[in-house]
């Protein structure tokens, strides 16, 4: 017989040669394939751990010297055919002066994200003052409505708010299981230097289910943004906290190109 079962709910999982309590394997994936079995004296129930049709196509078999300037091995999905492409989990915990950044997406765009100027030159977020606090804004409990940004004063015209880096992008696709995109995002997550990953978690969600929890995170806090024509959702923690009931007052900018080279002025 075989269910999906909540690792919490579980006596035992066979997830190694000893039997383990399920929630040792909790931040592994929440969800797990499992083939139900007893004893003959049908005294004893051993729940076995087993491979579903997208976590079976997990690798991380990455040499440590081809993963270039992410600090983890990439783990990566089969070929999934809606894209032709394997989707991985990229992770630089040294991005930003080590807020760190997890990318989920193709191997090809995980080139094209690295040679950005950010990952590239380290000064270039710092000479724009990019994840630096202003005095501009707070973060405080709102009766009924949960954490929300307030202004600390009156802002003029123009003024920037917040600049910051994401702490997660992921290819926009539909083809992966809910578990298996859940076990790959938590791997993205989990990656992240903790001080950032503690504010991913913190931020809202709309069913409040744990056991999807950081897609219930993405779902509630999510933007969109295209790399070469192709779509990834993003969460800013910082921005996160703004309402929605916000955006005509204030204008969102993203940035992430090439600069252009600036032509020198003729004499």
């Amino acid at each position: 017989m075989r269910t999906y079962i909540s690792a919490q709910n579980a006596v035992f999982l066979a997830c190694s040669p000893q039997l383990v309590w399920g929630w040792h394997c909790w931040s592994k994936s929440p969800l797990y394939t499992i083939d139900l079995q007893s004893s003959l004296n049908s005294l004893k129930e051993y729940a076995l751990c087993s491979q579903s049709l997208g976590s079976s196509a997990l690798a991380d078999d990455t040499k440590k010297e081809d993963y270039g300037p992410w600090s983890h091995a990439p783990v990566c999905t089969s070929i999934l055919p809606s894209i032709n492409d394997k989707l991985c989990v990229y992770t630089d915990t040294s991005f930003a002066q080590n807020r760190g950044i997890s990318i989920f997406t193709t191997p090809s765009l995980a080139k094209d994200f690295a040679s950005l100027p950010a990952f590239r030159d380290a000064s270039a977020l710092v000479s724009q003052s990019i994840n630096k606090p202003t005095d501009s804004y707070h973060a405080t409990s709102i009766p009924g409505k949960g954490i929300g940004m307030l202004a600390s004063r009156p802002l003029k015209f123009g003024e920037r708010v917040t600049a910051y880096t994401p702490a997660f992008l992921a290819y926009l696709e539909s083809e992966l299981s809910t578990l298996d995109r859940e076990a790959l995002w938590r791997t993205a997550i989990e990656q992240l230097p903790s001080d950032l990953k503690e504010k991913f978690l913190g931020l809202a969600t709309v069913y409040g289910d744990p056991r999807v929890q950081v897609q219930d995170i993405v779902k509630a806090n999510t933007f969109q943004v295209m790399l070469n024509g192709v779509n990834h959702l993003a969460v800013w923690p910082e921005t996160s906290r703004l309402n929605h009931a916000c955006a005509p007052k204030y204008v969102l900018v993203l940035s992430y190109r090439q600069r252009k080279k600036q032509r020198k002025p003729e004499s």
